[in-house]
């Protein structure tokens, strides 16, 4: 059950070659269908019920104006946005937070008292923090590793991300000359997180371009002898510090490492850098990776269209025995004029169009479409 109420205003301006056009809402929502868990001994897994309430506000603005107007040449111009804020009010008597979705050791979950579409995981970084050394807290954590990655992340419970965008943006031109018109649109979503898995096993393989960095030294990786006495030139050092009690063998005797960072560890000696097959397992091998690091700003601008038309002369028409020929071509999602996603990932290849969704996993590309048309008036 929804109930909401909306205040606005259209006005015009100049003979209608300038016009407003703003909203302001307020929607309160209850009583949504959530499922909950049952005790086993009732015979049942789950139940469902009607709970819940969450509100919506938000605003909408469209400005259209026509700049240009004269016999040959005109010019009309549409900028529209909008802006939502939403807050879980309530859920359920107990529970204070519902999981709405989850890919990949990450949920997307309906928290009381936040936006909707709070972003968690299990397997975010655990900050260091340590009363009596303050220099480092805030940092990762690292710990030692058993396997052929000497060390990873500490990790642990950590909200990292809502699905919200803060704004909705357009811009529409469109020109016409004579015959002739012209028109782009441009689109844009600002704000708004997401899970890439693509980015996730891409980091952990080395098989993204972000992972080229720290592989040679024209990449900024570090001169550094590996255990089998081979020089190297990709050294790497994580950023994060080592967790208290953490203690390596120096020259025979037991060096205290807690608390210091790895570039300190290096600097003095302690420890040598990490390759690159460690330094990126670390973030994203699917067994001690990082899924917070794979969680990003999924901010775009779009070139969403662009069309150019030619209305042919009526003569040419009516010996066709036509009112009207006009040919157009037409392209659309041209190209991301900004995209705040690493590695080129498509911030739109979301996995579904459900309300919580929020991961990309291999997701497609980016398509263009481009196509020729004719229009025929009889």
């Amino acid at each position: 059950m929804a109930t909401s109420w909306e205040v606005g205003a259209d006005v015009r301006f100049f003979n209608n070659r300038l016009g407003l056009d703003v909203a302001w809402y307020h929607t309160n929502v209850k009583d949504q269908i959530l499922e909950l868990a049952v005790a086993k001994e009732s015979g049942v897994e789950r139940r469902f019920i009607n709970a819940g309430k969450m509100q919506n506000k938000g605003i909408e603005v469209a400005i259209n104006a026509r700049p240009v107007d004269n016999k040959n040449f005109q010019w009309d111009v549409t900028l529209n946005g909008s802006r939502n804020t939403n807050k879980i009010v309530d859920l359920y008597p107990g529970v204070s937070e519902y999981i709405l979705g989850n890919d990949q050791d990450v949920n997307v979950v309906a928290q009381v008292g936040s936006a909707y579409g709070v972003i968690t995981t299990p397997y975010g970084y655990t900050p260091y923090y340590n009363a009596s050394n303050k220099g480092n807290n805030g940092m990762p954590v690292i710990s030692p590793n058993t396997s052929d990655v000497r060390y990873k992340f500490k990790r642990g419970n950590a909200v990292v991300g809502n699905i919200t965008p803060d704004f909705n943006l357009g811009l529409s031109n469109n020109f016409s000359y004579k015959n002739w018109s012209f028109g782009f649109l441009v689109q844009a979503k600002i704000g708004g997180d997401i899970f890439s898995a693509s980015h996730q096993y891409g980091t952990g393989r080395g098989t993204v371009a972000s992972t080229i960095e720290g592989r040679d030294a024209e990449h900024g990786g570090l001169a550094w002898t590996d255990a089998q006495g081979r020089s190297r030139n990709d050294g790497m050092i994580p950023k994060g510090v080592f967790e208290d009690g953490y203690k390596v063998k120096v020259n025979g005797a037991d060096v205290d490492l807690g608390g210091m960072t790895y570039q300190q560890a290096y600097d003095k000696g302690y420890v040598t850098p990490l390759s690159p097959y460690e330094y990126y397992s670390m973030v994203g091998d699917w067994g001690i990776g990082i899924r917070e690091a794979s969680v990003f700003d999924a901010s775009y601008v779009s070139l969403r269209e662009v069309s150019i038309g030619y209305t042919m002369p009526n003569k040419f028409a009516e010996r066709l025995k036509l009112n009207k020929v006009r040919v157009m071509l037409v392209g659309r999602n041209l190209a991301y004029l900004y995209n705040k996603l690493p590695d080129h990932i498509n911030p739109e290849s979301i996995r579904n169009n459900a309300t919580s969704a929020f991961s990309e996993y291999g997701g497609t590309p980016f398509v263009r479409n481009m196509a020729a048309t004719i229009q025929l008036g009889f």
